[in-house]
């Protein structure tokens, strides 16, 4: 997945969703959907990519977010795929049990976070 700019294509890197504020008013039509799905944005700004990840990793990256807030951690990465695991948005596909991003979820995170 590119990015258009002004100055030619570019891929669309988690650093090009905007994570400052909650995703709104997006294709989810759900506020828990939206703020999970900014959420795993976060992870995956976190990681620098949109790679398979493992329940592992999420789990390490939650627990170290939410050491660092002081609070404690969600309840790991089945907790924020819920209503996502529709096949559309994230998808557990490998038999290594690794979740993948789709072009779709990477799509409308981009859109809904420069829409606000």
């Amino acid at each position: 997945m590119t990015l258009i700019t002004n100055n030619g294509q570019t891929p669309l890197l988690p650093k090009n969703i905007n994570v400052k504020q909650h995703f709104f008013d997006s294709v989810w039509k759900n506020t828990e959907t939206e703020m999970d799905a900014r959420y795993l944005c976060l992870f995956a700004q976190h990681r620098g990519h949109w790679l398979p990840f493992t329940d592992e990793e999420f789990d390490a990256w939650d627990r170290m977010k939410s050491a660092k807030a002081k609070r404690e951690p969600s309840g790991g990465v089945a907790y924020f795929i819920g209503k996502l695991q529709t096949g559309k948005w994230i998808q557990r596909p490998t038999k290594d049990g690794r979740w993948h991003f789709t072009v779709e979820f990477v799509a409308a995170c981009y859109q809904v976070s420069h829409n606000q």
